[in-house]
């Protein structure tokens, strides 16, 4: 076999491919983000440098983040998911190398012949030993390997974004559900309180009763408003242990051998700068990850087109055959070749998977926008909700110090005879609802600056350093 005149061959058919032919990749169009220049409220202050769970006053929940970031089964899917995608494009990358194998093959024959009943039986052993070299490379001369390398980067990194929205979404469903736990605590604290006066205002009644200073009617709804008071209780115990669930839920399941550690005050977070809405995207790990899957997308349409096109493969074997082991390297034979396939007939399957991945890219287009669209919504909402709860608990606690003025007349006007009990029951009973409803108000205060942060994208928990720590 003349190789030398082959490999030039086979160099000159791959110079043709690769020069004449230029593979044009249909492009999806980059999505019209609805970006405004402004959000229509603006908090003022610099991007908060630190987690805000990780101030000193927050200790309790800090460590409940730290423990369900290791436990949390949300967040160990999504790791598994990061490391598949990893695993994706170390494939991906071996791809785009040449392949080469090795073969090895051993055989003994032995024979027994008899030409016929009077003759000597004959007998023959033969040894066969082989080994081989085989090797090829697939030439990206379209650039489909590439492309797919480029696509398995871009889901890896989208998945690394998809875990960091886990974590994200994780704290504040933590944060808001001790909040909640708290809240639940303290109204049942109030109502304990209340529980007391109460208890205290019927054994007056009965006196006042028995000394003819009262009627049964007012001792009557001294008991009803008591009765009230602790129906109030159970509910909110419920609720307590309801909330003690969902926490060990998110914090993996672990058991809890006694009470959760949780300091029974709200917590101190200030509110974050609300930047600009353009911030979003190089902050939200959401909207990162929907870019990165937009991106991806357009690369599996070049892969696709590609798939229309003729392919090159250049292979080489090396074969060592003999009947002797010691002369195994000495009978060789070298086989270099080359062959270009293209598709001729496929029924138009192969259009009708490009067509498929240019409407997937426009899917992923879309996906994108609407990622950006909710985010700018979910700021706006907790804007506009914190701008109104300042206010709203600032007017419910001028209430509660007028009800609590009167309160004080309407005691009055009843030990002088002026007014009837009922008027006293009215003014008291306007009190407890607002002792218990501004804990419910200022909670939600506070879940709102955290939904706030978690909606900027400030402080989101970034887990690559905790992939390299726990890789294996």
């Amino acid at each position: 076999m003349n190789t030398s005149l082959n490999i030039p061959i086979l160099v000159i058919i791959s110079g043709l491919l690769i020069s004449g032919c230029q593979l044009s990749t249909p492009q999806v169009s980059e999505p019209d983000l609805p970006v405004p220049d402004t959000y229509t409220l603006e908090m003022t202050g610099v991007p908060p440098a630190n987690p805000w769970w990780e101030a000193p006053e927050n200790r309790s929940v800090t460590r409940l983040i730290q423990s369900a970031l290791n436990r949390n089964p949300s967040i160990l899917i999504q790791e598994a998911k990061v490391r598949q995608a990893a695993a994706a494009v170390e494939k991906t990358n071996a791809d785009l190398l040449p392949y080469l194998g090795w073969t090895t093959h051993a055989s003994e024959q032995i024979s027994h012949s008899r030409l016929s009943h009077t003759s000597k039986a004959g007998s023959s052993d033969s040894q066969t030993w082989s080994a081989g070299l085989n090797g090829s490379y697939d030439p990206d001369i379209w650039g489909s390997l590439e492309a797919e390398q480029k696509a398995d980067v871009l889901t890896h990194q989208a998945a690394i974004e998809d875990l960091n929205e886990t974590a994200a979404q994780l704290t504040t469903d933590i944060a808001a559900t001790v909040v909640d736990i708290i809240a639940a605590r303290q109204k049942v604290d109030i109502l304990n309180s209340q529980i007391v006066t109460n208890e205290a205002l019927l054994e007056l009644q009965k006196l006042r009763f028995i000394n003819g200073k009262s009627s049964a009617l007012e001792v009557s709804q001294q008991q009803e408003t008591l009765a009230a008071a602790k129906a109030q209780i159970p509910p909110l115990k419920r609720q307590e242990r309801i909330l003690l669930n969902t926490l060990d839920v998110l914090l993996g399941g672990v058991d809890r051998s006694g009470p959760v550690d949780i300091d029974p005050v709200f917590f101190n977070i200030d509110i974050p700068t609300s930047g600009i809405p353009a911030d979003l995207l190089s902050n939200r790990p959401d909207i990162r990850a929907a870019q990165m899957r937009f991106r991806a997308a357009g690369q599996q349409v070049h892969v696709a087109k590609a798939d229309l096109m003729p392919s090159l493969t250049i292979s080489a074997n090396a074969l060592f055959s003999s009947g002797k082991l010691d002369l195994l390297l000495e009978n060789w034979a070298l086989t270099l070749a080359a062959s270009l396939a293209g598709p001729l007939f496929d029924g138009g399957k192969r259009q009708a998977e490009l067509n498929r991945t240019i409407e997937v890219g426009r899917e992923k287009a879309q996906s994108y926008k609407k990622a950006v669209v909710q985010a700018i919504k979910e700021v706006e909402d907790s804007l506009v909700t914190l701008d109104t709860q300042a206010e709203y608990i600032h007017l419910l606690e001028e209430q509660l110090a007028a009800s609590r003025i009167t309160l004080k007349d309407a005691r009055i006007q009843y030990q002088n005879g002026k007014s009837s009990y009922l008027s006293y029951l009215t003014a008291w009973g306007g009190i407890q609802r607002l002792e218990v409803q501004l804990i419910s108000e200022r909670a939600l205060m506070v879940k709102e600056k955290i939904e706030l942060y978690r909606a900027l994208g400030w402080n989101t928990p970034d887990m690559k350093l905790r992939l390299t720590l726990t890789r294996k």
